[in-house]
């Protein structure tokens, strides 16, 4: 198991790309945290290397509790306002005023018990981490992924005042930098004026 592991990043663009082989997850407005699991032992880093497992307490609990000997998972942390959608302000407050909202929305696996999952296709190590998570309900949950209409999709998120989508391409491996087989899709506002006047 490697001491350190950096994230793959997803690339901005414009519109989604044409074709079936891409699956969209919720785009979080939260931290990225990758967590390293050997012998018991739970490591909560950013993306940056930081440590922040002291500050995670709770969610590093609940990973000690998974059938996962060692690996490393790759994912997001969150607060949820009422409607469900991730609110960054009160994630900042959370870590002062009650960590134990946080939750840790988990997406790929690039490391379990003892292999080596990188070069593994996207969708089967994303169903080898389904199996992991199906029971948690707790700070540590699954992040869905939708296989319809992106359009559709990217709408609907924007409906519910999230901040856009991750699309992902089928059958791809995990790479530590930033790729195109990773791509975000933000939501953004934009209002009509009727500007009128006269002299």
């Amino acid at each position: 198991l490697p001491a350190a592991l950096a994230p793959e990043l997803a690339t901005l663009v414009g519109a989604a790309p044409q074709g079936d082989d891409w699956t969209y997850e919720v785009k979080f407005d939260g931290y990225r945290v990758l967590a390293r699991v050997e012998h018991g032992q739970v490591r909560l880093l950013t993306r940056n290397g930081k440590d922040w497992t002291h500050r995670l307490a709770h969610v590093a609990r609940e990973i000690a509790t998974l059938k996962l000997a060692s690996g490393w998972l790759d994912g997001e942390i969150v607060v949820l306002d009422a409607g469900g959608a991730s609110d960054f302000g009160a994630l900042q407050n959370a870590f002062e005023a009650g960590p134990e909202r946080i939750v840790y929305f988990v997406f790929d696996l690039p490391w379990a018990d003892g292999h080596d999952l990188r070069a593994a296709r996207l969708e089967d190590r994303r169903a080898v981490l389904a199996g992991l998570l199906r029971d948690a309900s707790g700070p540590v949950r699954y992040s869905p992924d939708f296989r319809s209409e992106p359009g559709a999709i990217l709408r609907n998120a924007c409906r519910l005042r999230l901040e856009g989508l991750i699309g992902k391409r089928l059958g791809s491996p995990y790479v530590s930098h930033r790729s195109p087989d990773w791509i975000k899709l933000k939501c953004t506002l934009r209002q009509e004026f009727v500007i009128g006047g006269y002299t």
